[in-house]
Formats: structure tokens, sequence, C-alpha cells
């Protein structure tokens, strides 16, 4: 498939952050879903330490501003492209 410019990554075939508001869940339990569920998909323990970091960034943005909820679509785009981004080894 086609790679991004630079990155060495190829393209996404999707939007992530379109999937999950089809999906119609709240940030907060996408945050929970995908930490209780993304370690399977990794055969690598740098990528996975790279994803739970980006999870880690993304709950922070989720519990910091969850009293004002004006974060919380950024939260869910940086777990979910921050997983689908560190998985070098599917």
């Amino acid at each position: 498939g086609p790679v991004e410019e630079g990155s060495g990554r190829k393209t996404l075939k999707f939007n992530p952050e379109e999937v999950v508001q089809a999906a119609g869940i709240g940030e907060e339990a996408l945050l929970d879903f995908l930490h209780e569920n993304y370690l399977p998909f990794f055969s690598d323990s740098d990528d996975a330490a790279e994803a739970m970091a980006a999870l880690s960034d993304a709950d922070m943005f989720q519990s910091r501003y969850l009293q004002r909820g004006i974060l919380g679509p950024y939260a869910r785009s940086v777990a979910t492209r921050g997983i689908l981004e560190s998985n070098h080894h599917p």
C-alpha cells in the first residue's frame, strides 16, 4: 500500500476518529476498552510500551479535563492513533 512521506508507514485505509465515532462509544469507555484489550495484538514489548505511553497520555487528557469535557475527542484520537502507530510488528 501507499507509504506516508518521511514516516515509512503505510497510509491508513480508514479514519480512526470516524470509526470510533460511528461505534458510538464514549471517550472514557473507549479508553477503558483499549487499556484492557490492546496487548494481545502486540508481538513486540517495545511496541507495546509505546502503545501504553499513548494510552497513558490519552488517559491524562481525559481525566484532567473530564469535568469540562473539552479534551475528550483529543484523548480518543491520541489513544486510537497511538495504538495504530506503535504496532510496528503486528
